[in-house]
């Protein structure tokens, strides 16, 4: 019943924007310290903010947003595109993985490959690379972000030199014609950079969700990117922009 009417409090809020505690209270019909306990359980957890009485949901162009959401998003087209996405994987191949749920979700399918190296900076991605795979998994070591579950700072990034991949597998918060590919944070948009730089064929995932956004920090160059795989539907100035830096696009069929 707890996770349920946080789930309802969260759909309020995303749809409202902002709401109060009395506002809160009154459409899911709980009393005012009930909600007030659910809202700062939901802070801990990165779901909401907590502000002038009530509460918004945390999410801006400059601050990353929970895994705890984002694992709850768009599940199916992340699972589209994974589909998608282990075409390109082979055995034996070398493999980088971002900390997104949009590559958790390639994590789950591996097993039907064998012999298999995987490297990653997301500690729930990690935990399946564990649980859900027998290929052999390096975790990168770093400063932890709670917000995204994941690793980053400079120690991450000296770790991540020491490794050749054949392929990365990556997510963003943003991608548009303007600015290309954008992060909420400096730290992960310098991780994923050096990443890529560290794998021989960079695959960029994306929902539609992610179309015409802009964030906080500039990432891995547009002319670094090899393969899109998306589920937006793009207008003909995306395609003709892809074309034009020799990327191949793949969008899945539902």
């Amino acid at each position: 019943m707890l996770e349920e009417r946080q789930n309802i409090i969260y759909g309020l809020l995303k749809t409202s924007g902002y709401l109060t505690v009395d506002e809160i209270s009154k459409k899911v019909n709980y009393s005012l310290p009930t909600i007030r306990r659910d809202l700062a359980s939901m802070e801990l957890k990165g779901l909401i903010k907590r502000v002038h009485g009530g509460a918004s949901i945390a999410d801006s162009k400059s601050n990353e947003s929970s895994f705890v959401i984002r694992e709850q998003t768009f599940i199916e087209e992340k699972r589209l595109m994974s589909l998608e996405a282990i075409k390109f994987i082979k055995d034996g191949m070398s493999i980088m993985f971002d900390a997104s749920s949009t590559v958790a979700q390639i994590i789950i399918l591996l097993n039907q490959f064998k012999n298999l190296t995987c490297v990653t900076n997301g500690l729930g991605n990690g935990q399946l690379l564990s649980y859900k795979t027998n290929a052999k998994t390096y975790i990168i070591p770093g400063e932890v972000t709670k917000m995204t579950n994941s690793t980053g700072g400079i120690d991450a990034i000296k770790y991540v030199e020491k490794f050749n991949c054949d392929i990365y597998f990556f997510s963003c918060r943003g991608f548009s014609l303007e600015k290309g590919i954008t992060e909420a944070s400096i730290e992960q948009s310098l991780i994923k950079k050096k990443m890529a730089d560290n794998s021989k064929t960079k695959v960029l995932l994306i929902d539609h969700s992610k179309i015409d956004e802009i964030f906080l920090a500039n990432s891995i160059s547009v002319k670094d990117i090899d393969i899109i795989i998306t589920t937006a539907n793009l207008s003909n100035n995306y395609l003709t922009f892809f074309a034009e830096h020799n990327i191949q696009v793949i969008i899945p069929k539902k």
